[in-house]
């Protein structure tokens, strides 16, 4: 059985709930079935960096338990930050993306220090495959970045209930799909009451 805190979990496990985020319009969607959701710019606006973020910041944990996992000793030419540990595995030839990586860091710099950058979610998705490219290098997570999408269903409206007071309820569920299997998904009731 794999170690459910191991890097590939987590990162996994933040791929799918990513994927539950990017995909927050289905949650009112599915409520409303065929109504016209509205855009909320600013979620798009700042969603992306927030979620390149603790991407790279991920990355970072990923990289110093790797380090510490297989007794590397990083020399003192190197910074002790996410930057010289990049460049460390470098070096051992054991990330082969290093430039990638590097611009993705300054991308996350500046959404963490200036309050006005923000990024699409194109770059957000090109970050997060830069990420799984170096962690799949390093044989961390599986070669191939899975395929995830998102899906919603409410079921008819349950009238078998058995409490007086309620007259039926709708379950609604919103599942993330890896590779077209179930991967995560969230399911919620609403009750509605008798008169």
């Amino acid at each position: 059985m794999t170690n459910p805190n191991s890097a590939a979990k987590r990162w996994r496990c933040f791929l799918i709930e990513n994927t539950f985020i990017r995909n927050h319009k289905i949650f009112a969607h599915v409520k409303v079935p065929n109504a016209l959701m509205p855009d909320i710019p600013f979620l798009d606006k700042a969603l992306p960096g927030l979620l390149l973020i603790k991407a790279v910041s991920m990355f970072d944990e990923f990289l110093k338990e790797y380090i510490k996992k297989n007794s590397l000793t990083q020399p003192k030419s190197f910074r002790t930050d996410l930057n010289g540990r990049i460049e460390f595995l470098k070096s051992l030839n054991l990330i082969k993306n290093a430039d990638a990586l590097h611009d993705l860091r300054k991308v996350r710099n500046g959404l963490a220090h200036d309050a006005t950058e923000s990024v699409h979610w194109e770059t957000y998705e090109n970050g997060t495959s830069e990420i799984h490219d170096a962690l799949s290098s390093l044989k961390i997570v599986n070669k191939q970045l899975g395929k995830f999408s998102c899906k919603a269903e409410r079921a008819a409206l349950d009238t078998t209930i058995t409490d007086p007071k309620i007259f039926g309820t709708f379950k609604y569920t919103v599942t993330v799909l890896e590779n077209n299997k179930r991967a995560g998904e969230v399911v919620w009731k609403e009750n509605i009451l008798e008169d």
